[in-house]
C-alpha cells in the first residue's frame, strides 16, 4: 500500500490502495519501512501523496507525527480529495511544502509531476560536483558525473556510480538492497556503506597527499591486482556479508 518514489522535488511517499483502506494499516506499513531503512530516511524531507483518500486534519497530523518520530520532515502533501486538500491547507507550517503551495494543488493539476515519479529500479543522473554539506538522496540508482567532495553524502536505494573522485560519504542499497554496488574512478570515501554493512574512516585520519585512505586497503580483495595508491577505477560490493573492493572494468 505504501511505495517510495523519486521526483524532481525529492522523495515521495505514496499511499496507494482504495480510499476506504484503513489509515492505521498504511501507517503500520510506513513505519515498517522507516524502521527497516533508517539510513535512507533519517534527516530527509519528503512529499506525502495520499491520492484520493478522504482524510481529516487529525489523520494528516498522525502521518506528520509518525514521520517526525523518525526524523523525517513533511515538505508537502499531494491530495486528490477536496476535503483532504482543505484539511491539509488548514494545518500549521509543519505541513507546508518547502517551496510555496504548489504541491498542495489538486491531483489533476499535478499529473505530469506524478508521471515523472521514478520507481526504485530507475536512475537519477547528476552532472555536477557534489560539494561538502550537500546530500543527494534517491530511492533508485544514482549516477554522478563529477566529484563527490569530503563532507558530501550520497544515499541511494540502489547502486551508486561516480564518474569522478568519490571522497564523501556513500550509502548504497539504503532500502535493503544487498546487491547494490558503489563504483568510482577514484574510490576514497570517508564512509562506505552497502545495505546494513559499513566501513568507515574518520576524516581526521585522512592523508594530505590525495591518496586513498589507509583503511581502504583492507577492503581490497586479495585476488585483485588493484593497489589503493594507484587510484584506479574501483567497485565495492558485498561478498559473504563483507564489503570487498576490486578493479572496476569501466572502459
Amino acid at each position: 500500500m505504501v511505495t517510495i518514489k523519486g521526483s524532481r522535488s525529492g522523495v515521495v511517499i505514496v499511499f496507494n490502495g482504495s480510499p476506504s483502506d484503513s489509515l492505521a494499516a498504511k501507517l503500520g506499513e510506513l513505519e515498517a519501512r522507516l524502521v527497516a531503512s533508517p539510513g535512507f530516511f533519517r534527516g530527509s524531507e519528503v512529499v506525502v501523496d495520499v491520492r484520493d483518500a478522504a482524510l481529516e486534519a487529525e489523520d494528516l497530523k498522525r502521518i506528520v507525527a509518525l514521520l517526525e518520530t523518525y526524523d523525517v520532515r513533511v515538505g508537502g502533501v499531494l491530495a486528490q480529495n477536496e476535503r483532504t486538500l482543505q484539511n491539509a491547507l488548514s494545518l500549521d507550517v509543519a505541513l507546508q511544502p518547502a517551496k510555496g503551495r504548489k504541491s498542495l494543488k489538486r491531483a489533476e493539476e499535478e499529473t505530469p509531476a506524478r508521471e515523472e515519479g521514478l520507481s526504485v529500479e530507475e536512475t537519477l543522473f547528476v552532472e555536477r560536483r557534489i560539494r561538502s554539506g550537500q546530500v543527494l538522496r534517491h530511492p533508485g540508482n544514482i549516477v554522478v558525473r563529477g566529484d563527490v567532495s569530503p563532507g558530501a553524502q550520497i544515499i541511494a536505494g540502489g547502486s551508486i556510480v561516480v564518474w569522478g573522485r568519490l571522497r564523501g560519504d556513500v550509502h548504497a542499497g539504503a532500502l535493503g538492497n544487498r546487491a547494490a554496488v558503489v563504483c568510482a574512478l577514484e574510490l576514497s570515501p570517508v564512509l562506505l556503506k552497502i545495505a546494513d554493512v559499513v566501513s568507515w574512516h574518520h576524516r581526521n585520519a585522512s592523508t594530505s597527499t590525495g591518496k586513498p585512505r589507509r583503511w581502504l586497503r583492507e577492503l581490497f580483495s586479495s585476488a585483485s591486482s588493484v593497489s589503493p595508491a594507484t587510484a584506479e577505477p574501483s567497485i565495492a560490493r558485498l561478498v559473504n556479508g563483507e564489503i570487498v573492493v576490486t578493479v572496476w572494468h569501466c572502459r
